[in-house]
């Protein structure tokens, strides 16, 4: 991920965004029994990054409870938590499934 977002993104930037990445990712996976496609897209003036997990499934993700000692379950929480915005579309006409994204602000420039 550091290497995708650049040498001069924040370390606090790059843990997060790997983390929320590892949540939904394995979501599309166990959750939607989906490959996954990650897309990250930083904004015009580079003082954001969006990215988007893909999967098939057209089935919206739920963020429930769960228990405090559960091992799962927890991955739209952290994903609400540590996200600046976050939300759930449709892929579209061509393409079945949906994408759940989130965007974190960028400290310093992505890109030098």
């Amino acid at each position: 991920m550091a290497d995708t977002l650049g040498p001069h993104a924040d370390v606090e930037l790059v843990d997060a965004a790997e983390l929320l990445v590892t949540e939904l990712v394995t979501n599309a996976v166990v959750h939607a029994r989906s490959r996954a496609r990650v897309l990250i897209v930083t904004a015009g003036d580079r003082s954001r990054v969006r990215i988007e997990v893909h999967d098939d499934a057209f089935e919206p993700p739920r963020m429930g409870g769960f228990d405090p000692d559960a091992t799962s379950g927890r991955g739209l929480a952290l994903v609400n938590a540590m996200s600046d915005r976050w939300g759930v579309e449709p892929q579209g006409p061509a393409r079945p499934g949906k994408r759940i994204w989130f965007e974190l602000g960028v400290k310093t420039s992505l890109l030098a």
